[in-house]
């Protein structure tokens, strides 16, 4: 399917890939590698160097316009009603669910009472903010196996501090979250603290799923 921007005269094809293959891709968008996502584009399609880069130029990570950052962008394919770009609407936010973001939380704060530092027993989690928008961050690690998401989450004795929360898919939930499948089937035991890391000093808290 073909989509025309109006914003650079540009006309944008949108390529047969997998879901597997749009992740890899959004990730490395995301991550602002776009010269990696055009050189995976082209291995994939085997398309030429002009369409892959624009294709890759208009993928829109952040649920805001990649031009002038209009938030109120609706539909996968959109034209920005405010600057005429085409953007790729994409985002992760349907993978961070309110589903997950609940689990995670209610998991967080049973797991902190079996904490073995004792400065964290008392902790408890008032909740998780979605991977969406300003808080949409995603690094992927170099053998391309695990991918950290970072957001916010509202943890402390009070459960009102708020703390970096960086969430880090290990290879069974990476490989679901590639599928675009949910993966709050993978956010471990609140019976173990071994995959929760809380510094308070510096309010980041870091968890990493199975």
């Amino acid at each position: 399917m073909l989509y025309f921007c109006k914003r650079c005269n540009t006309t944008v094809e949108i390529p047969d890939i997998s879901k597997e293959q749009r992740h890899k891709i959004l990730l490395l968008a995301a991550d602002q590698q776009q010269l990696q996502a055009i050189k995976m584009l082209r291995e994939y399609t085997r398309c030429d160097l002009v369409k892959a880069k624009a294709f890759v130029l208009h993928i829109n990570p952040t649920g805001r316009c990649h031009r002038c950052k209009f938030d109120a962008l609706e539909g996968e394919c959109v034209t920005c009603p405010k600057c005429g770009a085409f953007n790729l609407n994409w985002s992760f936010a349907s993978i961070f669910d309110e589903d997950f973001c609940s689990k995670l939380e209610y998991t967080l704060t049973w797991a902190l009472k079996n904490s073995t530092e004792e400065n964290l027993k008392d902790f408890w989690c008032d909740g998780v903010l979605p991977v969406s928008y300003d808080t949409n961050h995603a690094v992927q690690s170099s053998d391309s196996q695990t991918v950290k998401f970072t957001t916010s989450a509202f943890l402390g004795k009070d459960g009102q501090e708020q703390y970096q929360l960086d969430i880090i898919l290990g290879p069974a939930s990476h490989a679901a979250f590639l599928k675009n499948e949910p993966i709050v089937a993978f956010i471990p035991s609140p019976e173990h603290t071994d995959w929760i890391a809380i510094d308070v000093k510096k309010k980041v808290a870091v968890v990493v799923l199975n």
